[in-house]
């Protein structure tokens, strides 16, 4: 039974599709989007609308994702239709799909990807890292994509190799993926190996130190986290690592004067009451 149901799980598989306009997208361009999922699922579809984001390393939002939009598609023929609006500076997309009355559809976790090319058809560098970090940061936020440490890791150690000038530019997503992907047993030995390697680069940014500084502590790598902040501190003075460090030294003193505070309360609460030469101590309320 199970032989004969594997050949139509295989085939509902491979008929799920999924297009674009252009089979290399550029940046600033309206994309068009093309599903067509198998001919039964296609049938039980009442509506479909596509969920999406926009990833730029060079954007200021929340894990450099751009936009996210969700948008209605139009039914033709065996397809669903609509179209992604990238910037000049989108450097990779990714979509999801929600049939009305289905589950949402993102390629059993793998994702759909619209990469981005240049001019002369070549996918850019950018469209390749931020593939890689996909699946540990950014498409995993609104699940477009399970997350997978080993394979970003896996990703971004093959595109360092050749080209070992942009480690330093994703160099938090790299230590995230090695400590979501490093066994226990030497995920010591592996952060401190890179961290030595990364912590000579010029070029980090206020927010590197600060996840360097995070993850040293959390692994106990006090030392490492030691120097980290005091690099951070130098380049960044009022950066987020030295907010961090004053916030905590701001605790710590209002912890030191509520401790002082409870002490001397109830050193008064204590306080023995004299009546003459006979001592009584204070009734305990």
């Amino acid at each position: 039974m199970l032989t004969l149901l594997m050949p139509l799980v295989l085939t509902a598989c491979t008929q799920q599709k999924f297009s674009t306009s252009s089979e290399k997208p550029v940046a600033g361009t309206e994309i068009r989007v093309e599903y067509s999922p198998s001919d039964s699922l296609a049938k039980s579809y009442e509506s479909v609308s596509m969920e999406y984001s926009l990833y730029s390393s060079a954007s200021t939002g929340y894990e450099h994702i751009e936009d996210t939009r969700s948008v209605k598609m139009e039914k033709e023929g065996k397809s669903w239709t609509a179209n992604v609006s990238t910037t000049s500076i989108t450097e990779i997309a990714v979509v999801k799909f929600l049939p009305g009355n289905a589950p949402p559809d993102n390629n059993n976790g793998e994702g759909y990807f619209i990469r981005i090319y240049n001019d002369s058809g070549e996918e850019t560098i950018e469209s390749q890292f931020g593939y890689a970090v996909s699946y540990v940061t950014w498409a995993t936020l609104n699940r477009y994509v399970t997350r997978e440490y080993k394979k970003s890791a896996e990703l971004l150690t093959g595109l360092f190799a050749r080209y070992p000038d942009m480690k330093v530019k994703y160099a938090k997503d790299y230590l995230g993926a090695l400590n979501g992907s490093t066994p226990d047993s030497l995920k010591k030995e592996v952060l401190v190996k890179e961290l030595e390697k990364i912590l000579s680069y010029e070029d980090l940014t206020d927010s590197d130190y600060r996840y360097i500084v995070w993850l040293c502590k959390n692994q106990d790598l006090n030392d490492i986290a030691a120097d980290a902040e005091k690099s951070a501190l130098q380049k960044f003075p009022d950066g987020d690592v030295a907010y961090t460090k004053k916030y905590a030294a701001f605790e710590a003193e209002r912890d030191i004067l509520k401790q002082t505070a409870a002490k001397v309360m109830e050193q008064d609460r204590l306080l023995p009451l004299k009546i003459g030469h006979e001592e009584v101590q204070s009734p305990v309320v």
